[in-house]
């Protein structure tokens, strides 16, 4: 009920500023060296566009989910019309320069022909998660900024796969153990990532162990281990098993 409550409030948001909202349908991620660049990563812009234009509005508004009043909603809207504009610019600028490094990434990966397909593939699921609505949804523009890196530390692991294969496969299969299980969470629980801290919070961590084992030297936005992944994911299991779900075990 409190997903439904918080798409509803964004489609409200955006229905309430609908000329806004139509100008940034028609310019955001819009030019022809962006189109390129989708078009190497085989997203398409107007799905991309529409997976961040509710958290532009969410982010814009303040509201939380919890807005149940008129006067809160008001207030909201007032709000989306002063600042969407600016926030919809910042993430735009960030999506840019990530979707620059994501493309680099493919066409690095090009030179390689039919080797190392496993790491390859895990790229290929990478990149689906961050651009498309699971890795997208309940991600403000704090949570945004740091894509750039995600996806420089994507280029970095394709400039030294041919040399790293072995350590490649072996940061693989560590990232892959972790991963699966918040992927078999969110598959049937997608709303799990705006109704628990833990579950956000261990899918920002994932990120940034990517970047630690493959590009290290991009820093992390916090300190990231395979342990302290392990802890962070016992405290989505506790948040999980509250609600009578088995999915997080």
């Amino acid at each position: 009920a409190l997903v439904a409550h918080r798409a509803g409030l964004a489609r409200l948001l955006m229905l309430g500023q609908k000329s806004l909202f139509r100008e940034l349908r028609k310019r955001l991620l819009r030019s022809n060296e962006m189109s390129l660049r989708l078009a190497t990563l085989k997203v398409s812009r107007d799905e991309l566009v529409e997976q961040l234009l509710p958290e532009v509005a969410l982010e814009a508004s303040g509201l939380g989910i919890e807005c149940r009043s008129p006067e809160q909603f008001e207030a909201g809207l007032i709000a989306v019309g002063r600042g969407a504009v600016s926030l919809a610019n910042e993430v735009e600028g960030h999506l840019r320069n990530t979707l620059d490094a994501m493309a680099d990434s493919v066409q690095l990966l090009q030179k390689y022909g039919n080797n190392y397909g496993d790491a390859m593939g895990d790229l290929r699921r990478q990149r689906k998660f961050l651009l498309e609505s699971l890795g997208l949804q309940g991600q403000g523009s704090e949570r945004i900024r740091h894509y750039p890196r995600y996806g420089k530390a994507m280029q970095v692991r394709a400039e030294r796969l041919g040399a790293n294969y072995r350590k490649d496969q072996d940061s693989q299969a560590l990232i892959r153990a972790l991963e699966e299980p918040l992927e078999s969470l969110l598959t049937d629980n997608p709303g799990a990532i705006h109704l628990s801290p833990s579950v956000a919070r261990f899918q920002l961590m994932l990120q940034e162990f990517r970047v630690s084992l493959y590009a290290q030297h991009l820093g992390t936005s916090s300190p990231v281990s395979e342990k302290r992944l392990k802890s962070q994911w016992q405290s989505v299991q506790d948040w999980y098993k509250t609600t009578g779900g088995k999915h997080a075990e």
